[in-house]
This record gives structure tokens, sequence and C-alpha cells, in this order.
């Protein structure tokens, strides 16, 4: 899915990439999906490791990784302490989700005011 590169401590990070999509071609990933899948799985860690990275409360990082949250510029910036990235990967991850869902919406409306 993602190219690796080593970083200065020589541990191989997942390369940013700002269009990562599902593997069914479902669309763009939700950005706690690539957090669970990209970061926390591989490094065999868990939430709690990472809120404590984050300084967050678990229920903040819970709700990122299940969808029911978003990655706002606050967030991107501990993100991108956290975990040696980008805000603005964080960001375009949030973005192009929240765009994909819009235009399956639009396209669901536009389908039902046609029937």
């Amino acid at each position: 899915m993602t190219r690796k590169k080593k970083s200065a401590k020589g541990k191989a990070k997942p390369k940013a990439k700002s269009s990562s999509s599902s593997s069914a071609g479902a669309g763009p990933l939700h950005p706690g999906q690539v957090i669970q899948d990209q970061y926390l799985t591989p490094r065999k860690e868990t939430q709690a490791w990472l809120t404590e990275k984050l300084g967050w409360k678990l229920t903040r990082l819970n709700k990122l990784i299940n969808g029911k949250g978003g990655v706002t510029a606050g967030s991107a910036l501990d993100l991108a302490r956290a975990l040696h990235t980008k805000p603005e990967f964080w960001l375009q991850l949030q973005l192009d989700y929240d765009l994909a869902r819009a235009k399956a919406s639009a396209k669901s409306r536009r389908a039902h005011a046609e029937a």
C-alpha cells in the first residue's frame, strides 16, 4: 500500500502518501484506519501507548480510530509530532476521506431525485 523509508533512527516508517485507498477500492481510508493499520498494528502497539505520546484521552483517539471523529489542524500537529510525519499528511487524509463521502452522498441524492 505505502512504501517504507528509513528514518534517521533506522526504523522503517510508512511514506506519507495523501491518497491512501482501501485495498477493496472503496475510496480513501479514514485517518483513524491509517493510524491503526500503518502505525499501531505493525508496531504491535496499543491505543493507550499512542494516547500517552499524543497527550490525549483514550476516548479521543478511540473515536478517531473507529471513524467517529476526524483530524483537525491541532490533532494533525499532535499526530505528526508523535508519529514523525507531517501535519499536512493527516489533514490531506481527512480531506480526501471527507471529499469522497461528500461526492458519494451527492451522487446518491441525485439518483434519488431522478427516480
